[in-house]
């Protein structure tokens, strides 16, 4: 737990302390077992027992409603809904390395309760008074094209890095190098092409990113690589994503594997060197620049700079993603998401947010097994 706890950055450690430390002060107040072995005393007095539900849900159901109701006693200020619904995952998370099961976390009042929390932000907050805009089409186009007319390799390295950023909804810091170290590396990348025997026959082989430049363009058709643990699975294993090459038409923006492919035909990275890095890894971009760069494009497409950042990537990927039919289900999946937070991600009507929010609260949808995939450790630890 301590390693995995030490894993995030400060200020994540500081909100898992604080979403922590609530659900202790809530537990404390109203006499409930933090580890929810025992039932709290109005289990049995207020008959709360005949309602068919686990005691577990009862009890975290009762915590969402104590933290909407909870005003800070410094700022006076009230938690908002997605804040609510974050310390929830928070709570999950100690609960989880405490050796608690968590399946019930997945139970369809909880999750109805999880989503009415979206559904009423979304439903008061306009997307414009979002402090992060979205990337749309057009500015990853633009900011693509700018970048690699600079004619350098710190252009075409934050060209392709942009693209592959926007089509996996990946964090700045799972793909250019980061203090996080949480990138993608060459190691980790691998091509497929089409690759012809010696009597004609077609089969699909694999290639790493240090020899692709042997093998023609236009015989590779897809990339797998491995993205190591993020901010969310500490003692997790990563996540491994497939894309396919397409062809860029009106509804295919970026053909990101061909844009990979030429990358790597030119910068030749390899074993654990990042994948977006050149001379051995020792060049690679720093955010302040890839962010300048992102506003000068929203600029160039009549969009305002405000808001804009690496973050708006993953932001108008999800958008983009849902818009063209997308389930809720397979965005959280895609962006290494484990809250329902993301939902406010989705630059959409409240209409579509709650067309999202039904994949997610279908137990058809998401169940109990999927929980059990997402605890990404079957062995469980107790709190120091």
């Amino acid at each position: 737990m301590v390693i995995a706890f030490n894993s995030v950055a400060p200020s994540t450690q500081g909100q898992y302390k604080h979403g922590w430390h609530l659900y202790k002060e809530f537990t404390a107040e109203y006499g409930v077992d933090p580890y929810l072995i025992q039932p709290f005393q109005a289990w049995y007095t207020h008959g709360l027992d005949n309602l068919g539900l686990p005691y577990p849900v009862v009890a975290m159901s009762a915590f969402i409603f104590w933290m909407l109701r909870r005003v800070d006693p410094v700022t006076r200020k009230s938690l908002q809904p997605p804040t609510v619904d974050k310390y929830v995952y928070h709570v999950r998370h100690y609960l989880l390395h405490s050796g608690v099961p968590i399946t019930f976390l997945l139970h369809p009042i909880l999750r109805g309760l999880r989503s009415g929390l979206i559904r009423q932000f979304r439903s008061t907050h306009s997307t414009r008074d979002s402090r992060r805009q979205a990337a749309p089409n057009q500015l990853v186009v633009a900011l693509r094209t700018q970048l690699l007319q600079l004619g350098t390799m710190i252009g075409k390295c934050m060209a392709v890095a942009a693209g592959l950023g926007f089509i996996g909804l990946h964090r700045y810091g799972q793909y250019l190098p980061s203090a996080s170290n949480h990138f993608i590396r060459a190691g980790d990348v691998t091509f497929e092409y089409v690759h012809i025997d010696m009597a004609g026959a077609n089969s699909i082989a694999t290639a790493p990113t240090e020899s692709i430049h042997d093998i023609p363009k236009d015989k590779v058709v897809a990339l797998t690589y491995f993205v190591p643990h993020s901010k969310t699975d500490q003692l997790g294993t990563g996540t491994y994503n497939f894309v396919r090459r397409l062809t860029v038409s009106e509804l295919v923006v970026l053909d990101i594997v061909g844009d990979v492919y030429e990358w790597c035909c030119i910068a030749k990275p390899s074993g654990f060197e990042p994948l977006f890095s050149w001379n051995a890894g020792t060049c690679y971009p720093n955010k302040t620049a890839f962010n300048m760069a992102i506003k000068r494009a929203a600029v160039s497409v009549g969009l305002s700079p405000k808001g804009m950042s690496s973050h708006s990537l993953r932001i108008g990927g999800a958008s983009t993603m849902f818009a063209g039919g997308a389930q809720g289900a397979e965005i959280q999946h895609r962006g290494d998401w484990k809250s329902l937070e993301f939902l406010i991600y989705l630059r959409t009507s409240v209409a579509a947010c709650d067309k999202a929010l039904l994949t997610l609260v279908n137990p058809n949808a998401f169940t109990v097994d999927d929980a059990l995939r997402l605890s990404r450790n079957k062995t469980h630890h107790h709190l120091p």
